[in-house]
């Protein structure tokens, strides 16, 4: 939520981590910032419940020049740890990859969105779809669908078109924002005895979106 906050249609996220964070206070959940949660942590915690909540992380695909210095990820690109150059072009034309264009583009970056399929936004349900149109004209932001990713270069991403003609598209900066993965890693690394009970919620279980990590949370918190 931190992060995606950053979207210029997703400010009011910050208003709603300041609720949890009160919340959590007012009920007295004590919070460890900056500790990573292995398998050697719990079993100190000797928890009688284990809720593992680890999200998910950045896809990357098998592709050519993948691991140039000019590409980047969704994560590491809205927690600045990137410098953008003028030129952007995202992989990807799913929700996360709009918001996080919409977001560079309002930098005064010059903003691509490539996608394989035939809609950008196809994940989008159809009430922000007419305003994130809207604002995709607004940022001057470029997209073209049915093309296939080739490769990475120094000067930009080759693409395949629908009718098979080969294209580069010049970008200093390019974004991975394909679907995340879920990361099981903390999951697949403990024992079925770290805890009597056991559950894992939110994108850690799969990609999805808020609504459903909020009610993963509020589910388990019932049950347990």
């Amino acid at each position: 939520m931190r992060l995606g906050a950053k979207s210029p249609l997703l400010r009011e996220w910050n208003d709603l981590v300041k609720y949890y964070a009160a919340q959590m206070k007012k009920v007295g959940v004590r919070t460890e910032l900056g500790k990573e949660a292995t398998p050697d942590v719990i079993k100190k915690e000797k928890p009688d419940v284990l809720i593992i909540a680890t999200g998910s992380k950045p896809t990357k695909p098998e592709l050519p020049g993948i691991d140039n210095q000019n590409v980047t990820n969704v994560f590491d690109l809205l927690d600045n740890k990137v410098t953008l150059g003028d030129k952007v072009v995202f992989i990807g034309g799913n929700e996360i990859a709009v918001q996080t264009a919409e977001y560079v583009a309002v930098q005064g970056k010059k903003v691509t969105i490539l996608e394989e399929g035939k809609r950008i936004g196809y994940d989008i349900n159809i009430f922000n779809t007419l305003v994130h149109r809207r604002k995709m004209d607004e940022y001057k932001i470029k997209t073209l669908v049915n093309v296939k990713v080739d490769r990475i270069e120094d000067e930009g991403v080759v693409v395949t078109t629908l009718g098979g003609k080969e294209a580069t598209i010049p970008a200093d900066t390019i974004v991975v924002a394909l679907p995340f993965e879920a990361d099981t890693g903390l999951r697949q690394q403990i024992s079925v005895t770290s805890a009597p009970e056991i559950y894992s919620i939110g994108d850690c279980v799969s990609f999805r979106k808020l609504y459903e990590a909020i009610h993963d949370g509020f589910k388990v918190g019932v049950k347990v």
